[in-house]
């Protein structure tokens, strides 16, 4: 497992990322998602907000919609990623988050760290319910995806957290007609007693969200990251 990468000194210091939304975003019906993810995020309390902001080319995080596997690179003049294509399945319920880091000059110290210089999220523009129903999957299943990409965005990747909260591999639970009331199920590796036939069996514990469950060991990463 390697080290966590931060956020550049300038941007650690305010505290804070701005988020931009690609219009492709608004197109395919993630905006409120979004909107909710960004303010579920700020309540947890992890020392680092989100903001949303119109001005993509000097947001530190952007959300695209995309519809099927894509070719994606960076470059400012200044940091570059050669353009790779993605093998992605617009119609699932995952997203993919893209963390751009590069050798960044400390002035105090004047050596050159690794740090995160921008990211991007990509969510299925068209996430399906099915077999449960025809059409796509509610905002609250798309609110949980958001803020899972989110997550990642301010520095956590597959290797720094665990796989009973919002990480969890998802379980879907689509209401039959009301997407308003689909979840994300998961079973979060604990167990609890079970009372069958007048006995104690050991049972997996289901998660269900929303409401968003992130766990304290996760949490606590992300407040050192963004705290030290």
């Amino acid at each position: 497992m390697g080290e966590l990468i931060p956020w550049r000194d300038e941007v650690k210091r305010t505290g804070k990322l701005t988020l931009a939304l690609d219009p492709s975003i608004g197109q395919h019906g993630w905006a409120k998602p979004f909107q909710d993810g960004v303010a579920v995020f700020n309540a947890l309390r992890l020392a680092v907000t989100y903001e949303l902001t119109t001005d993509q080319a000097k947001a530190n995080v952007v959300a695209q919609a995309k519809t099927e596997k894509f070719k994606f690179g960076y470059d400012d003049g200044e940091f570059k990623k050669e353009e790779e294509e993605y093998a992605f399945d617009g119609t699932s319920v995952h997203g993919h988050c893209s963390v751009l880091s590069g050798n960044v000059r400390n002035r105090t110290t004047r050596s050159y760290e690794l740090r995160v210089i921008r990211a991007f999220i990509f969510v299925p523009a068209k996430p399906s319910a099915a077999p449960f129903r025809r059409g796509i999957v509610g905002d609250p299943v798309k609110m949980v995806v958001a803020v899972h990409e989110m997550v990642h965005a301010c520095g956590l990747d597959n290797d720094h957290h665990t796989v009973d909260d919002v990480f969890c591999w998802p379980k879907p639970s689509y209401d039959a007609q009301d997407p308003d009331k689909d979840r994300v199920e998961a079973y979060t590796g604990r167990r609890e007693n079970k009372m069958i036939a007048g006995k104690p069996v050991p049972h997996p514990v289901m998660i269900s969200m929303p409401p968003i469950v992130l766990n304290g060991p996760t949490q606590e990463k992300i407040r050192r990251l963004w705290e030290q």
